[in-house]
């Protein structure tokens, strides 16, 4: 009888000791929220309209762009330094392809919002929207504005800005 479940115990290990072992879980990628990736200060290389082949003449000096928080800073040279112009709340949908921004100022009298989209590669942000606005002001595009679908088909309304982490 004993040497029955000796047997049997022996078996069972013989079994259990030689059967593979279960493959490691591999490493999810975290996925990083693009609201903190993009937090920094970026030297602005192009800003436009792309599709008119012209560029804006009014932003010919150097522009830097300040994301900080849920804020995005439009920043001119004063001299040797840097100061914000005009400050965006900005709201991210990086789950939409492509990945869309909402960006809204608002002066008391009316409410600049820039729809667009946006793309991050490495050190290499590509922003394209369109300007719309609500209240008085002129000079703006209408609140109609449709937000461009990629950046390989803008509309002639949209400007497109392409800046790097400095």
């Amino acid at each position: 009888m004993y040497l029955r479940i000796i047997v049997a115990v022996a078996v069972l290990a013989g079994v259990t000791a030689f059967s593979p072992a279960p493959f490691p879980k591999a490493e999810r990628k975290r996925s990083v929220d693009d609201s903190v990736v993009l937090q920094g200060t970026y030297a602005v290389s192009d800003y436009g309209r792309p599709n008119m082949g012209a560029r804006l003449a009014i932003r010919r000096a150097p522009m830097k762009v300040r994301i900080q928080g849920n804020q995005f800073s439009f920043m001119y040279q004063n001299g040797n330094d840097y100061v914000p112009s005009t400050t965006y709340e900005m709201k991210l949908q990086s789950g939409k392809r492509p990945k869309e921004v909402d960006m809204t100022y608002n002066s008391g009298d009316y409410t600049v919002t820039m729809k667009g989209i946006y793309n991050i590669e490495g050190r290499k942000v590509t922003i394209a929207y369109v300007s719309t606005f609500v209240g008085r002001g002129g000079g703006l595009a209408p609140s109609a504005a449709e937000r461009p679908g990629s950046f390989d088909n803008l509309p002639p309304s949209a400007i497109q800005i392409v800046m790097e982490r400095e």
